[in-house]
């Protein structure tokens, strides 16, 4: 097995991945949304899920291998036969019991995949916090910044890691996934949408908590290596940690994503998959009731 620790970041090859066999790549591109790509056509939306379920697979292997038994994959238990978009990638939890995977399920076919702050609130009593793994497919352009050739010179690999750590977890804002928003605009949009009396300080502070309150407990980003078939998980944040470090931004990508938007916040600021243990279920639970 090829494995690489540096850092925060745990480095696997594609063969050493534990794939879900049951996994209907076809079915899934079917359901998967063109937001801000919006001319994707079934290839190229095939070959990007492709891309995102190796990512998943790959942090399902690193659980197993650290020897964390907490992780389980929406894909393992979701009942709509691949029909609908996931509404989160992964749970942690100690007991996946046939409750809470109903609670999920029965919100996902009644309501559709974009589950509510409710819902998210009757996940945690369960002590179970929901998961987004985001990936990107390693750019050639952070490679020759690194001057980086192979895996198997440690020099290399370390510089590598150093130039992603300078890039970000990310996920999507609530209200838009594309558009030309500052922080203070995007806001005015959730001002509308909420219908909030807030102005200033306050209302950033409101959709800051909005924001929070409808998204994932725990981020993972990988980047994935297709020409040397690595998989680069670049470790986890908290939401709480997450946005309290957040900005609103676009990531450009000529003719493939001129107005995305998400919110970022600094690789820098994760920690490693090893670290999420039974006492990150205390740290989450109180950084939730603080909330």
């Amino acid at each position: 097995m090829y494995l690489q620790i540096v850092d925060n970041s745990f480095i696997i090859d594609f063969d050493d991945i534990i794939a879900d066999k049951n996994i209907n790549i076809h079915k899934l591109v079917l359901s998967t949304f063109n937001t801000w790509q919006k001319s994707r056509d079934l290839s190229q939306k095939e070959s990007d899920t492709a891309i995102g379920k190796i990512a998943e697979f790959a942090v399902a292997t690193a659980f197993r291998i650290f020897n964390i038994p907490l992780y389980h994959s929406y894909d393992s238990f979701r009942t709509d036969g691949f029909k609908l978009h996931a509404p989160f990638d992964g749970l942690l939890c100690k007991n996946l019991n046939k409750e809470l995977i109903d609670i999920i399920n029965s919100s996902v076919a009644n309501i559709g995949p974009k589950i509510s702050s409710s819902i998210r609130k009757e996940i945690r009593k369960f002590d179970a916090f929901t998961v987004e793994v985001k990936s990107t497919r390693l750019a050639k352009k952070y490679k020759e910044r690194a001057n980086f050739k192979n895996y198997d010179n440690q020099s290399e690999v370390e510089n590598l890691i150093k130039e992603l750590s300078s890039l970000d977890f990310i996920t999507y804002p609530y209200f838009s996934r594309e558009g030309d928003y500052s922080f203070s605009s995007y806001c005015d949009l959730a001002k509308a949408k909420l219908c909030l009396n807030y102005s200033g300080e306050s209302l950033k502070a409101e959709v800051l908590k909005h924001e929070r309150n409808n998204s994932d407990d725990i981020y993972i980003r990988v980047f994935i290596d297709e020409e040397l078939h690595k998989a680069i998980i670049m470790g986890w944040i908290d939401k709480k940690s997450f946005y309290e470090n957040a900005t609103l931004m676009k990531l450009i990508k000529r003719n493939k994503s001129e107005n995305a938007l998400y919110f970022a916040c600094p690789l820098k600021l994760g920690r490693a998959i090893p670290e999420i243990n039974s006492l990150t279920f205390y740290y989450l639970k109180e950084a939730e009731e603080k909330i």
